[in-house]
């Protein structure tokens, strides 16, 4: 989906699984004051089967170590990181950015509807083929690896 032409006009639900595991994981999430609110919104990990085309498992990998230490839903993750940086974070929705360009003071942000304006950071949380990375890092066949995946028999 080409999200430069189709902004979204609030936060967006749905999306994968994410998973934290590790101590690195858990010691960011827990300065952060995350870890309570992730907790509450947990899926628990689900456990995962892979089976030839007999049924047979071929391997099984149990909840905990498909899941990680904790994973929550990607529109779940969205949420809870919104509402504990709203307070300080300024949040523009129904807008694409067309240009960014770095200043000694963060970054100057052009957007489609013609306001500029001036950011510390900017995060790009728009999809796969993301519009904010292509702006910052140029063509995705630049920096994107397109190698293709086997099977072993």
């Amino acid at each position: 989906m080409d999200t430069a032409a189709n902004p979204a006009p609030a936060l967006r639900g749905g999306g994968q699984a994410v998973d934290f595991r590790g101590e690195t994981h858990r010691t960011v999430l827990q300065r952060m004051g995350l870890t309570p609110e992730l907790r509450r919104v947990e899926t628990g990990g689900s456990p995962m089967r892979f089976v030839d085309e007999r049924g047979r498992t071929l391997l099984h990998l149990p909840a905990e170590f498909a899941g990680g230490e904790i994973e929550v839903l990607r529109g779940d993750l969205a949420q809870v990181l919104y509402e504990h940086s709203r307070p300080h974070t300024k949040y523009i929705f129904g807008d694409s950015i067309t240009r960014l360009t770095e200043t000694p003071s963060g970054v100057r942000v052009d957007f489609q509807q013609g306001v500029s304006r001036d950011f510390d950071l900017v995060i790009g949380a728009d999809g796969l083929h993301s519009n904010v990375r292509r702006l910052a890092f140029g063509p995705e066949e630049d920096y994107v690896s397109h190698l293709g995946y086997y099977a072993a028999t």
